[in-house]
């Protein structure tokens, strides 16, 4: 919150409006969503399964908001811890740099065009290019992502689309190709293109940032043109960014933030024009009503289709929602244009940014709100008892020890493929596992490059290690523990929530602490150090 009210005073008074609107807009994942049975799964700012992602928004905020700085007043004392942060980019995520190079470019851009002073801009822009080649070479080296390049690539995971060309869930997370599959199907390249205008309606709320985009005091600002670059290149990223596990996702992730704050701007924007021109009271009773109007609209909308069509009426149900939209859309905005040479655009305007803010935001916020039945914790919940066992050797295991364990999968499933993402004994325990959950090695996601499984899906990429480390629990000899002591193992954790636990593991290691869902042994028997 404090780094949202710092930027926004960067963007300009007054701040608190601006900061407000964009924590509402980030806090509540903003979207605009007119068919009930269409999932748009890539919008969420927060990701359970990336901490990496959201604890990069700090850090992005921080940048923009010397970023901001820097191209309004310029100066070394800005520059230089700029440079620094822009070079640890790579490392806090990925995604964050390209997204803000992209910002800039885009600033650089508009500037030379418009005739504008662009030289701050391009030597921003340049410093985050070298930082950028810094950490693919210094971070990146040696490493693989998995990723490539596919039109519209993030399409192919929307279940309407999969199953539409016939793929498996399963089917369609293996990437490859430069074409989106099945593109060709009859039927196929309308519903991606419907499909396609779901995503772009979703973020109809940055429309009201139009307002901070021309010309301010006779020259272009580059702070504006920067946040809108940021989003766009988030956007396209997101959709010819092909990568097994979908971590293309976060560039949409990172960009929308700078949408947020552009959205926010130019709303805050628009209201002080409307008011100075209209009063408030007029201008506060047009916001009501266009709040109002625009939430009745996307519910008649959303009436239109309350249930999901048969697999050959796909592109039928999503066209008598979207195309309505499209050109009720079209049609407001060019009442806006009109008003607009008419001297009244800042209240169009605002009627229609207040209008989709607040629809984006309500339905998200009724869609939390919704209760929902309540479930059993499912098989990737860690237990209380999991958790305990995992304290309870991080408190007595030293630094450098290493622990086998039988946890991989985040939910352990007969013949099905092993969702490798079980992280938490490392976690828990803060010690090295032999082998733990894979799906984010290199050798992983390499395989997943060469259009095998996803990375999620991957067999553990050592099967002779592999094999050592599961006969320990299902079938312990003697020598299976002599093997693994030789390779450095000294603990193991041997979950029977999991899976398979031979009680001849005893035998071969010493039971040194045990829960409900868990034993600990020790596979030296030597004396346990005092916590």
């Amino acid at each position: 919150a404090g780094l949202l009210l710092a930027v926004a005073l960067e963007l300009g008074p007054p701040a608190q409006p601006v900061a407000a609107a964009a924590a509402a807009l980030l806090a509540t994942r903003a979207g605009l969503e007119l068919v009930p049975w269409l999932d748009v799964p890539w919008d969420n700012t927060f990701a359970v399964f990336s901490p990496s992602q959201n604890y990069s928004y700090p850090f992005l905020l921080l940048t923009v908001l010397l970023i901001a700085r820097f191209l309004r007043q310029g100066g070394l004392r800005t520059l230089a811890p700029l440079a620094v942060l822009l070079l640890l980019g790579s490392g806090v995520k990925a995604t964050t740099l390209p997204v803000v190079l992209s910002g800039l470019l885009l600033a650089v851009a508009v500037s030379v065009v418009c005739r504008a002073p662009w030289r701050r801009a391009a030597l921003l822009a340049s410093v985050a290019a070298v930082a950028l080649a810094v950490g693919t070479v210094v971070i990146g080296a040696g490493g693989s992502t998995g990723s490539g390049v596919q039109l519209l690539s993030t399409l192919r995971r929307n279940a309407v689309y999969h199953e539409f060309i016939g793929l498996s869930a399963t089917q369609a997370r293996v990437a490859g190709g430069l074409v989106l599959p099945g593109l060709a199907l009859p039927g196929a390249a309308l519903v991606a293109a419907l499909l396609l205008w779901a995503t772009v309606l979703k973020y109809l709320w940055v429309l009201p940032g139009a307002a901070v985009l021309g010309v301010r005091r006779g020259q272009v600002d580059p702070v504006a043109w920067f946040l809108l670059g940021g989003g766009l290149s988030g956007w396209l990223l997101m959709l010819l960014v092909d990568q097994s596990g979908l971590s293309q996702v976060y560039f949409l992730s990172t960009g929308v933030v700078l949408w947020f704050l552009l959205a926010a701007w130019g709303l805050v924007e628009l209201w002080h024009r409307a008011t100075e021109q209209h009063g408030r009271v007029r201008t506060t009773r047009v916001v009501l009503a266009s709040s109002l109007a625009a939430a009745v609209l996307a519910r008649l909308l959303g009436l239109l289709s309350p249930e999901r069509p048969a697999l050959d009426g796909t592109a039928a149900g999503l066209a008598v929602v979207l195309v309505p939209a499209a050109v009720i859309f079209v049609a407001v905005g060019a009442v806006v244009l009109v008003q607009a040479r008419s001297g009244g655009g800042a209240l169009g305007g605002l009627a229609l940014g207040a209008g989709l803010v607040a629809v984006s935001i309500a339905g998200t916020v009724v869609l939390t709100a919704t209760p929902t039945e309540a479930r059993e914790p499912g098989r990737n919940a860690v237990t209380a008892a999991e958790t305990s066992a995992a304290r309870w050797l991080a408190e007595r295991a030293g630094a450098h020890d290493v622990v086998a364990t039988n946890v991989h999968c985040l939910r352990p499933r007969a013949n099905a493929p092993c969702d490798a993402r079980a992280f938490w004994v490392s976690a828990l325990t803060r010690r090295r596992v032999f082998i733990g959950g894979w799906a984010y090695l290199d050798e992983t996601r390499a395989a997943a490059a060469r259009r095998g499984p996803p990375g999620v899906d991957q067999p553990f990429h050592d099967q002779e290690a592999f094999r050592l480390n599961e006969r320990l629990f299902t079938d312990p000899t003697p020598e299976t523990a002599t093997e693994l002591r030789r390779r450095g193992v000294t603990w193991v954790f041997a979950d029977v929530r999991r899976g398979e636990v031979s009680d001849r593991l005893a035998q071969v290691a010493q039971l040194v602490h045990s829960t409900a869902d868990v034993d600990v042994y020790r596979l030296a028997p030597v004396a346990l150090p005092s916590p």
